[in-house]
């Protein structure tokens, strides 16, 4: 009996699999569709706190590519903003999205440029975007978990960016605060979060040089606590 279950069992699992599968399998094998799909990385964070000062403006490029067969002609596509899970207000922390964008000829993939914008208000907030791609009279659905982008916006160092954590700078640096990582960030020239060192040496170095400038530049917390870069 049991053995019967089993059989049962597993012919059920193949049978949800497939279909889950049809929808994505009629999209990739049916040449008379057409569809938009973003990367399988659905995020990413623009932290203007890694530029210079006077940058005012980020273009975020989101990678498009195409099921299906080009075509010697241009095609437009459409974005939309997935309010339920966006944060960020349109014109204020990015610029207004187009109507329509041109997706060219003889190509299989485009890219779309959302331009994010650094206000004051981001040095004490995250402004989150949610874009997915809308149906349009080019392009139709495309597959399944690719059809939405996330872009996190702030200008501050209130929490540790993700390369801090990721190369667990708390070894060289102690306990957290963002004026250790500003220096940091300007010491090594990091222009974005998701840094990583070439070698251990590399980092090693960065800090050095880190803890010796608050050495030499005696820097105090909020409540006047002389911050020093090392490991407590």
């Amino acid at each position: 009996m049991n053995k019967y279950r089993l059989q049962y069992l597993f012919f059920l699992i193949v049978l949800l699999q497939l279909i889950g599968c049809e929808k994505n399998d009629k999209l990739l094998y049916d040449t008379e569709y057409s569809a938009l799909n973003m990367p399988s990385w659905d995020s990413t964070t623009v932290n203007f706190m890694f530029f210079k000062d006077d940058v005012l403006v980020h273009p975020v490029e989101i990678r498009l590519t195409l099921t299906g067969q080009s075509a010697d002609y241009d095609r437009h596509y459409q974005v939309e903003i997935d309010t339920a899970n966006t944060t960020a207000i349109e014109g204020v922390d990015f610029e207004k999205l187009q109507p329509e964008y041109v997706f060219d000829k003889n190509t299989f993939t485009s890219y779309l440029v959302v331009n994010v914008l650094k206000t004051d208000a981001l040095k004490d907030r995250v402004a989150e975007l949610a874009l997915k791609l809308k149906e349009s009279e080019d392009f139709k659905e495309g597959l399944e978990g690719v059809q939405e982008f996330k872009i996190k916006i702030l200008n501050n160092l209130n929490e540790p960016p993700y390369f801090w954590t990721k190369q667990n700078l708390t070894l060289y640096a102690g306990v957290y605060h963002p004026l250790k990582c500003k220096k940091f960030i300007e010491i090594s020239g990091l222009t974005n979060e998701e840094w990583a060192p070439e070698s251990s040496a590399e980092l090693q170095i960065y800090a050095k040089r880190t803890r010796i400038w608050f050495e030499e530049n005696p820097t105090y917390d909020e409540n006047g606590n002389r911050i020093l870069f090392e490991a407590n």
